[in-house]
């Protein structure tokens, strides 16, 4: 599998789990996709659009994937800060789901597999 294709999938993973369970809040199992648009979690929820949104960038070529690559991590790593302040009774593994932990591993995958450099 060449590098481009692996950088593709997982950027399609990133993107696939936005919309599967990605964290429990207050009792119901939210995908990205719910977490967003729901009235009744934080203002900072906004900060999860930026990993499906770094997919579309890479899949429509709008940016390289060597810049973008280091942005779902980030995002991610900010949701679990997210999480963490607002379950403070409750334990944060618990409430991040499947999609979570998916989404954390195929982002720390995208920091380790270096796109091709065109060379001229």
């Amino acid at each position: 599998m060449k590098r481009k294709e692996l950088i593709t999938g997982l950027y399609f993973i990133l993107l696939a789990c936005f919309f599967i369970p990605f964290m429990k809040w207050d009792s119901f199992e939210m995908s990205g996709f719910n977490f967003i648009v729901s009235s009744h979690t934080p203002d900072a929820k906004y900060i999860l659009l930026v990993i499906p949104f770094s997919a579309l960038f890479v899949f429509s070529k709008a940016r390289d994937g060597m810049l973008t690559r280091y942005i779902p991590l980030c995002a991610a790593i900010i949701v679990f800060i997210i999480c963490y302040k607002e379950a403070s009774e409750r334990n944060i593994f618990k409430i991040l789901d499947y999609g979570y932990w998916i989404t954390l591993v195929a982002s720390l995958l995208l920091i380790f597999v270096k796109p091709e450099v065109k060379r001229t």
